[in-house]
C-alpha cells in the first residue's frame, strides 16, 4: 500500500466501521461475539478538486435620446472606441482575480462551497458595468432643430381662408354679384365684382407659419430636441462553472469504487471534509477533500474477510455478500405464517416489512440501510415475496369489504332516490351526483382501511401503513359509481331531472 499518501490517522474510522458492521450483521444470522475487526492500515486521503470557471461578458444595448446620465464607467464618441473597450474589458477582467474572489465569497455560503457542482451559472453584479456611446442625431446633426415640415423653412404658408388666391367670394351675395334684397341692383358689399380682398392675409395670399412660429425651424422629432443620442451598453458579467475531480491514479482501488458510486457531489454529504484552498491567479477554485480510509481484517466465525471502509460515514468497498449466505432461503420459506418468526430472527425482514408498510420504495430502503453484504437479486426477491405475503393476507378481507361497501352504498343510494330528505338550493342533478361520488369515495377508503388492518395483524411491529387498498379499492370505487348510474337509469328510481333527457 505504498501508493497511499501519508496523513493524520483517522482515530474513529475503525469504531465507525465496526458499528456499521454490527448494524449490518447482528440480528441477520450473526451475533455480537462473532464480529472481530483488526486494523491493517488507517489513514486520511487528500483528494483534490477544482471548479473550472468560464467568464462571460454579455453586452445589452439601449438607445435613448439625450446626453449621458453621468454615472457611466466610460463614455465614447465612436463605435470603434466602444468595441475596443469591450474587448479589453473582457481580457482585463479575465486576468483580474477579483471576480473569482467574488464568486468564492458567494459559494462559501453554500454547504459544500461549490464542491461537486455539475453546472453552475452566476451573475456577477459587482463586476457589471454600464458604458455609453454618444452619437449626434442623424436628422439634425446635433443642431437640435430641423426644418419645419409644414412651411419647409419658408416661414409662411398659404392662407387657409383664400388658399393663396388673395381673394375670397363675397359672403353677402354668395359670389354672384347681385344684391340679395334687390335682384336688379349690384351687391352693395362687392359692388358686383363677386369677390373681395382676403382679410385674413391682407390680400397677400400667405400667412406666418404657426407650426414654427415663422422661424422656419422646429425641435427635431427624432432626438426630441436633444441633438444627440446615447447608446447605453450594459456589460453584464456572468460566470459558468463545472467541477472536476482530481487525479485518482494514486488512490487505492477501493476508494475509486466508492467515489464512482457516490460521485463527487455525494462525497460532500458527510463522507468527506471539503476545504476550499487558496488558488493561484486563474479562472478556477481549488478544493481539498479529506477522506478517511481504513483497511481491516474481519474475523467472522473463524473466516477472514478483507474490509475497506471509506469516508467519515464509512462506505464499504469489495465487501463479500455475507447476508446472502444466511438469507438465501427467505424467498422460498417466507409466508404469512412465518413472517412474524422470521422478523424476530432477521432484522432485515422486520425493517423491510415496516418500510413497505409505510410505502417506502425498495431501492431507497436497500441503498440507505443495507447497501453491503446483500446482492441485488436476493434483495429484490425478498421484497417481491413480502409483497406477495401482504397481498395474499389482505386479499380476502379487502374483497369482502368491497362487496359489503358496494351493497350498502347501493342501498343508501336507492333509498335516497326514492325518498330524498333534503331540499337544498342547488340543482337536483348536482346533489344526486355528489352523493354518488361521496359513497364511492367512502367505499374506496373502507377497502383501504380494511387492508391496513389486515396488514397490521401480520406485521412484526406496529407501523403506519400508508396504502393498503390497491386495485380492489379502485374496483370498489368504480363498482359503486356503476351501481349509482344504474339506479339513476332504472325507471323505478329515475329522478325527474334525468327524465327530461331520456324519452
Amino acid at each position: 500500500m505504498s501508493n497511499i499518501p501519508e496523513g493524520p490517522k483517522s482515530s474513529d474510522t475503525e469504531a465507525k466501521t465496526l458499528a456499521l458492521l454490527r448494524r449490518l450483521l447482528v440480528g441477520n444470522g450473526y451475533s455480537l461475539e462473532d464480529i472481530k475487526l483488526k486494523t491493517v492500515q488507517e489513514t486520511d486521503l487528500h483528494l483534490p478538486g477544482r471548479l473550472m470557471l468560464e467568464l462571460q461578458v454579455v453586452p445589452t444595448e439601449t438607445r435613448v435620446p439625450g446626453l449621458p446620465k453621468g454615472n457611466e464607467a466610460a463614455v465614447f464618441k465612436s463605435r470603434e472606441e466602444l468595441a475596443g473597450y469591450i474587448g479589453s474589458f473582457h481580457s482585463e477582467l479575465a486576468e483580474d482575480p477579483s471576480w473569482v474572489e467574488e464568486l468564492r465569497a458567494r459559494l462559501a455560503k453554500s454547504p459544500t462551497g461549490g464542491w461537486g457542482l455539475e453546472q453552475g451559472d452566476w451573475d456577477l453584479a459587482k463586476q457589471t458595468k454600464r458604458v455609453a456611446l454618444v452619437l449626434p442625431c442623424d436628422i439634425c446633426r446635433g443642431q437640435k432643430n430641423e426644418t419645419c415640415r409644414q412651411c419647409h423653412g419658408q416661414r409662411e404658408v398659404n392662407c387657409r381662408a383664400c388658399n393663396g388666391a388673395r381673394e375670397m367670394w363675397c359672403p353677402t351675395c354668395s359670389g354672384n354679384g347681385v344684391n340679395p334684397n334687390d335682384r336688379n341692383s349690384p351687391c352693395t358689399n362687392c359692388r358686383g365684382k363677386m369677390k373681395l380682398a382676403c382679410h385674413t392675409c391682407q390680400a397677400k395670399g400667405r400667412t406666418p407659419c404657426a407650426n414654427c412660429r415663422a422661424t422656419g425651424l422646429t425641435l427635431c422629432i427624432e432626438c426630441q430636441g436633444h441633438g444627440f443620442f446615447v447608446e447605453e451598453t450594459l456589460l453584464k458579467v456572468a460566470a459558468q462553472g463545472r467541477f472536476m475531480l482530481g487525479s485518482l491514479t494514486s488512490t487505492p482501488k477501493g476508494v475509486t469504487q466508492v467515489i464512482d458510486a457516490l460521485g463527487a457531489e455525494g462525497l460532500a454529504r458527510g463522507h468527506a471534509v471539503i476545504t476550499p484552498m487558496p488558488s493561484p491567479v486563474g479562472t478556477a477554485i481549488d478544493y481539498d477533500a479529506l477522506l478517511p480510509y481504513g483497511r481491516y481484517n474481519l474475523n467472522l466465525k473463524g473466516e477472514i474477510h478483507d474490509v475497506i471502509a471509506v469516508g467519515m460515514k464509512p462506505v464499504l468497498s469489495e465487501f463479500p455478500p455475507l447476508l446472502d449466505d444466511t438469507l438465501s432461503h427467505v424467498p422460498a420459506d417466507l409466508n404469512a405464517g412465518t413472517l412474524v418468526a422470521m422478523s424476530k430472527k432477521y432484522r432485515l425482514i422486520r425493517e423491510l416489512a415496516e418500510a413497505m408498510g409505510r410505502g417506502e420504495k425498495p431501492a431507497r430502503f436497500f441503498s440507505q440501510r443495507y447497501p453491503f453484504g446483500l446482492t441485488a437479486p436476493l434483495a429484490m426477491a425478498i421484497h417481491a415475496q413480502l409483497k406477495k405475503v401482504f397481498a395474499s393476507t389482505t386479499l380476502m378481507p379487502r374483497v369482502m369489504a368491497s362487496v359489503i361497501s358496494a351493497v350498502i352504498a347501493g342501498g343508501i343510494y336507492y333509498s335516497w332516490l326514492n325518498t330524498p330528505r333534503f331540499d337544498l338550493p342547488v340543482p337536483p342533478m348536482a346533489v344526486d351526483g355528489a352523493i354518488a361520488v361521496i359513497l364511492a369515495l367512502l367505499g374506496w377508503a373502507t377497502v383501504g382501511l380494511v387492508g391496513q388492518w389486515a396488514i397490521k395483524r401480520v406485521m412484526p411491529m406496529r407501523a403506519t401503513i400508508s396504502a393498503a387498498g390497491g386495485l380492489v379499492a379502485l374496483i370498489t370505487l368504480a363498482l359503486i359509481l356503476l351501481i349509482a348510474a344504474g339506479l339513476l337509469y332504472m325507471p323505478e328510481t329515475r329522478p325527474a331531472w334525468l327524465g327530461l333527457y331520456i324519452k
